[in-house]
């Protein structure tokens, strides 16, 4: 800005060689372009505010709907998933399911000894 302020002092110089006109004119050069260059930063703040706020809402909006759909999947899986037990449970006769019990338990000891204490926890807290 120090390079165009100069050039606009210059200029008046050299065509009014110490009038007090070439000065008035300088100055007036110089507030005007003040003036233009204000007004242009102002636009274009205002310009990056306004984007930067459409740009934050539309980030929001995306990850409440994603929130959304991974609920909603979520949902789906549990439902479809008690419904195949639920099929399950209807079809099946007590040999096959303490057959199938039995397998689980011996596939994964662990996970079934954790289901049954909690299970166990829940049963005995609805009952006292």
């Amino acid at each position: 800005m120090a390079g165009a302020t100069e050039r606009v002092l210059a200029k008046p110089a050299r065509e009014n060689s110490g009038g007090s006109h070439g000065h008035a004119a300088c100055i007036c050069a110089i507030m005007e372009n003040t003036l233009t260059t204000n007004r242009n930063q102002s636009v274009h703040d205002k310009v990056n505010h306004r984007v930067d706020e459409v740009t934050t809402s539309v980030g929001q909006s995306a990850q409440v709907a994603a929130d959304r759909v991974r609920e909603a999947d979520l949902t789906e899986r549990a439902a479809g998933s008690l419904e195949n037990v639920g099929s399950y449970l209807e079809g099946a006769d007590y040999d096959q399911l303490v057959e199938d019990v039995t397998a689980v338990v011996k596939r994964h000891p662990i996970p079934a000894i954790l289901a049954g204490v909690g299970l166990g926890y829940l049963i005995g807290r609805l009952t006292s």
